[in-house]
């Protein structure tokens, strides 16, 4: 559960396969670049899911 006054980190990047692990553009340093389109003609979401049982406290 997310109480009120905590928050989340979102992190963009060009991939994560497996998590965290540098991608071919990092490893070569390329100049790539990556477009984040905002505003209310590009909606967009993110699910966060649950956890079923809740996890023990």
């Amino acid at each position: 559960m997310i109480e009120p006054g905590h928050s989340l980190r979102l992190t963009i990047a060009t991939g994560d396969f497996p998590h965290e692990t540098s991608t071919l553009s990092t490893l070569l340093n390329s100049a790539g670049i990556d477009t984040l389109y905002l505003g209310p003609g590009h909606p967009s979401s993110i699910y966060l899911g649950t956890v079923s049982p809740p996890p023990a406290s």
